[in-house]
């Protein structure tokens, strides 16, 4: 009898062990291994000698518990801090883990109009649902939460990703952090789970739960940073930053050929010329970029190389559609060497453009250009004559002997400047040489009393040693745009 009773008072602590198990269990809302509304079953068995000897088997009364439906729902990460990602990058992935921590199925409800899904920072959100297939891509069947509220169905201890996927814009601010934050649940920091079921406008909870603890909210959030934005420029040598005529991608180096030139304005070079140009690349990122040069817009005939003198590499062709990667370091200044190939036979005095591209390899929606301009000569001289008859014969205008010959010579730079920090094209020691036994002159035979000479840009007169038949006048410089007049007078003999 005492056997018994030591028995049923077993049984009657382990129903009452079991029974606490389950409310410590509905007080934590934790997972759960057994489904809500299973019964839990147990009676005890005894076994005795009676006087006699023999074995006498007896059963005590049967106890059922059933378990208590409880809610639970959680999202990660909390707290998160994914890899960082660079300025310009597309297509950036993201994911919360939702998991049915309970023991019954839940039905999930999200926020109107993507009101569950909070973004701060440089983050253009293009795609945020409720991955239903496990494929990792927005599919028919997977739920899209920026237009649709759910619900999901999830099954007791089981999970659902929700993906985020967003573009980071090409001007985004290095250093500085996105958030992206699923749910608004308040309270219960940092995992901010199995909270109380708010009505604000951007839970997402459980709707229609059995649970004893009834309907739960919970909040999952992550912050990275923008590693690194992208920012190249390209421009003259030393001058990365230079601007042209109009902005940072029309700056110019002007260079000119020096054979083949001696063309009268209107005529053809009579030889090819390869000329190099130094372009300077700036990195403004915090981090090496690798930076890929290209030349889009070519002209005809025209042949583009560069050359990395860092990486002591060879020339790349780059015109017709090639590239050269360079990597620059964070925050540095690179030189590269552009060799710009000219073919014969194109017009005098006139500059060709090849525009040449810096791509950031960071950021490739970020790019500079920049100019290499070859000039096949760039001071143009225009002469012009009028004849002044005052010896009565003939008409006023008539080159009879005695009549005087105006000459007028006037030089011009082409090569105009503007912007700041071009390579610019300015002649220096400009000589104007007027010798009238130099062929096809001939008015050293054919007119004499050379005088009156004079230029509207402040030189230097050298006369021949035949005084009557040339000169040379000296300028020091004559800018990009700037432009005079010589004249001098002769008389018909």
């Amino acid at each position: 009898m005492k056997l018994y009773s030591c028995a049923i008072r077993r049984a009657s602590l382990f129903a009452l062990l079991l029974t606490g198990l389950i409310a410590f269990s509905v007080s934590s809302a934790k997972a759960q291994g057994v489904p809500g509304g299973t019964q839990i079953s147990n009676r005890v068995s005894i076994n005795y000698t009676e006087p006699t000897g023999s074995t006498v088997n007896a059963v005590s009364n049967t106890v059922t518990v059933t378990v208590t439906n409880v809610t639970g729902f959680t999202i990660t990460p909390d707290g998160g801090t994914p890899p960082g990602v660079n300025g310009g990058q597309s297509n950036v992935l993201r994911s919360f883990v939702m998991t049915n921590t309970g023991n019954i199925t839940i039905s999930i409800q999200f926020g109107a109009a993507g009101a569950s899904l909070v973004r701060t920072g440089a983050f253009n959100v293009t795609q945020a649902f409720v991955d239903m297939d496990g494929s990792g891509a927005f599919n028919a069947g997977d739920i899209n939460i920026l237009s649709s509220t759910g619900p999901v169905s999830m099954a007791m201890g089981t999970s659902r990703n929700v993906i985020v996927v967003g573009d980071v814009p090409a001007n985004a601010a290095q250093g500085t952090s996105i958030t992206l934050t699923l749910g608004d649940a308040a309270g219960g920091g940092p995992s901010f789970d199995n909270r109380p079921k708010d009505a604000s406008a951007g839970t997402v909870g459980t709707v229609g739960s059995t649970g004893i603890n009834g309907d739960l909210e919970a909040r999952g959030d992550m912050a990275f940073t923008i590693d690194a934005t992208g920012n190249v420029l390209i421009g003259p040598n030393g001058q990365p930053a230079a601007t042209g005529p109009t902005s940072n991608n029309d700056d110019y180096t002007n260079r000119t050929l020096t054979a083949g030139i001696d063309v009268p304005f209107g005529g053809t070079t009579t030889a090819g010329g390869v000329i190099n140009f130094t372009n300077t690349i700036r990195n403004g990122a915090a981090a090496v970029d690798q930076v890929v040069v290209t030349a889009p817009t070519v002209p005809a005939g025209y042949t583009v190389e560069v050359n990395d003198p860092a990486a002591g590499g060879t020339f790349t062709t780059i015109s017709g559609g090639g590239s050269l990667t360079v990597p620059v370091a964070a925050g540095g200044d690179h030189n590269i060497i552009v060799r710009v190939t000219a073919p014969s036979g194109i017009t005098v005095l006139t500059g060709y453009s090849s525009l040449l591209r810096a791509r950031s390899g960071i950021t490739p929606q970020n790019f500079n250009e920049t100019i290499d301009r070859v000039w096949t000569g760039f001071i143009r001289a225009d002469k012009s004559v009028t004849v002044t008859n005052g010896t009565g014969i003939g008409g006023p205008t008539d080159a009879v002997p005695g009549a005087i010959l105006n000459y007028s010579v006037v030089y011009t730079n082409l090569a105009a400047s503007s912007g700041s920090g071009n390579a610019d094209l300015t002649a220096t020691n400009v000589q104007i040489v007027e010798d009238g036994n130099a062929a096809p002159n001939n008015w050293g035979t054919t007119a004499d009393s050379l005088a009156n000479i004079n230029s509207t840009i402040a030189g230097t007169l050298l006369l021949l040693s035949a005084p009557n038949v040339g000169f040379t006048y000296t300028i020091a410089s004559l800018t990009p745009g700037q432009s005079g007049t010589l004249t001098f007078t002769v008389r018909v003999r």
